[in-house]
């Protein structure tokens, strides 16, 4: 008993000040772990505001990037910013809005003070600021914390090849035109300084004008190639290029005057005096090539015999009446294959050079093709073939170097006569890489064609510009195609629709679009729908 009082006594006497410390030691402990919760909470606000607000400066970047197009003002930009900043949940946004213009920095990449024509991009730095309020921090006077965030979006800039067919029989709206007559038509024929007056292809020059018009310089770039048989074009090397000062190309450039002269003072094929139209002695009857028909040779120089004329202007000898382009080397040589005019693979060829001797690798590629037939003509940069690939069967026989498409079973897919080597329909006949040095020149292929051999007499013309689709596409060449006039779908020898199947698959292979324009009419309003479709889109 007792040793309890004793014990009981003990806790009597502890002092009354020690539960005051305790109590105060909490009170602390508590606000500062509030305190540290609080400032935990806050940090999160700010973290999770701040992300937000960086991908709303990346849609809003991306917004107004798609604003900068030709004639843009600066407000739209800042507009289509703020509203996208908006939409992403930034309720009192504020941003600015520059581009090269207003920080030549932005494109001059490698610090000269110059911005060269390959430095043109469109880029659109966003930088916005918001203020995050806090939960916890205003007991102590902070409640809010201002908060930035930029980001830096890029419109594509456009390189745009033109590839326009020039054959003569873009001179036939109907009306069968000497080409030499209406080629020496001079300006102010069509209005706006175009020369010639060859419909339908003075309103293709005219579309395709209207087209450039659309186009922002100098940060978008055009180059023009035109083909016949041969190909015209300003960057592709000899021999497959080797004409490129006859006023019938354009390398990739800026400048958008050049372009517009270029387009305008295009012409179309007249055989025997080509590089001359409207020169002395070139324009209508010419006293000699092609005349007298049915009898053809009035010149001695064109009897059959080893040396045969090449492709010319027919004429009456008696009326002087022009009667259409003709070949007498097919007559004596059975060569139609030096005769034919529509190189279509040649043309995408050419336009794949362009973007390789002119490389700007951030621009969008984009390949504009027109013409209003059939592919009948190609080239062998291997140079063994001077004509291009005609197979046997065909030389004789029209369709001249296109052997018949034919799909078997119908409806299969298997076209039987396809020998492009890139690609084909059916999977039984894919190549190997080896395979495919016959599209780039290399002679004496070995090819199996699900076990029959091919050393590839039957590639032809429509296979080479198969093929030459298909390596636009694998260098993500944007493609788009345009089927003018009721001849690629009405081919009166072979499928019918030569023409149009192949364009089809070489705006399909190249991810564009393939339009049908039954006339020229419907021109402007389909080069207006391409400009808006690749004006929308961002730098890859």
């Amino acid at each position: 008993m007792p040793a309890m009082q004793t014990k009981l006594s003990v806790f009597k006497k502890r002092p009354h000040s020690e539960n005051g410390q305790v109590l105060i030691i909490m009170a602390f402990a508590i606000t500062a772990l509030i305190a540290f919760i609080g400032l935990v909470v806050d940090l999160g606000l700010v973290y999770i505001g701040h992300s937000q607000l960086r991908k709303a400066v990346d849609a809003a970047a991306l917004a107004a990037s798609l604003q900068y197009r030709k004639n843009y003002v600066l407000s739209d930009l800042v507009t289509s910013a703020t509203e996208f900043l908006t939409l992403n949940g930034i309720n009192d946004p504020s941003a600015t809005v520059v581009t090269c213009e207003e920080e030549p920095l932005l494109c001059d990449k490698n610090g000269d003070g110059v911005i060269s024509e390959s430095e043109h991009r469109k880029l659109v730095k966003v930088i916005a600021s918001t203020t995050i309020h806090l939960a916890f921090l205003p007991v102590i006077g902070i409640s809010e914390v201002p908060i930035s965030a930029e980001a830096v979006s890029e419109a594509a800039s456009v390189d745009v090849v033109l590839v326009i067919d020039r054959s003569e029989s873009m001179t036939n709206d109907g009306i069968v035109r000497d080409p030499s007559v209406c080629n020496a038509d001079p300006p102010p024929y069509s209005g706006g300084g175009f020369s010639g007056s060859c419909d339908p292809f003075t309103d293709v020059k005219r579309a395709a004008d209207a087209f450039v018009n659309n186009l922002f310089f100098p940060y978008d770039r055009v180059a023009v190639v035109s083909f016949d048989r041969l190909i015209h074009c300003a960057s592709s090397p000899i021999p497959l290029c080797g004409n490129a000062g006859d006023h019938l190309s354009l390398a990739l450039t800026s400048v958008e005057n050049q372009i517009h002269t270029r387009l305008k003072n295009l012409w179309v094929y007249q055989a025997g005096d080509d590089n001359d139209p409207g020169g002395v002695g070139t324009v209508g009857f010419d006293g000699e090539q092609c005349n007298s028909r049915p009898n053809y040779y009035s010149d001695p120089r064109y009897l059959p015999g080893p040396q045969a004329a090449p492709p010319c202007r027919l004429y009456n000898d008696t009326t002087k009446a022009y009667g259409g382009f003709d070949c007498p080397n097919y007559y004596v040589n059975h060569t139609a294959e030096s005769c034919t005019t529509t190189n279509i693979g040649g043309g995408l060829l050419a336009a794949g050079n362009e973007f390789t001797a002119n490389s700007r690798p951030e621009a969008l590629w984009v390949v504009i093709l027109l013409t209003d037939g059939s592919a009948n003509s190609s080239t062998d940069i291997s140079g063994n073939l001077p004509f291009g690939f005609c197979p046997a069967g065909t030389k004789d026989n029209y369709p001249f170097c296109r052997d018949s498409e034919l799909e078997q079973p119908a409806g299969s897919g298997n076209y039987i006569q396809t020998r492009h080597c890139y690609d084909n329909p059916d999977p039984a006949l894919q190549f190997t890489p080896a395979m495919r040095a016959m599209c780039l020149g290399v002679t004496n292929p070995t090819w199996d064609f699900a076990g029959t051999p091919d050393n590839g007499t039957h590639y032809d013309a429509d296979d080479f510009a198969r093929d030459m689709a298909d390596w636009l596409a694998t260098n993500n060449v944007l493609t788009f195609s345009i089927n003018l006039g009721t001849l690629g779908i009405t081919e009166s020898h072979g499928d019918p629709k030569d023409g149009e199947e192949l364009l089809q698959y070489v705006a399909g292979v190249g991810g564009g679009q393939y339009f049908y324009a039954p006339t020229s009419d419907q021109l402007r309003q389909i080069f207006a729908k391409i400009a808006d479709n690749i004006a929308t889109r961002l730098s890859r």
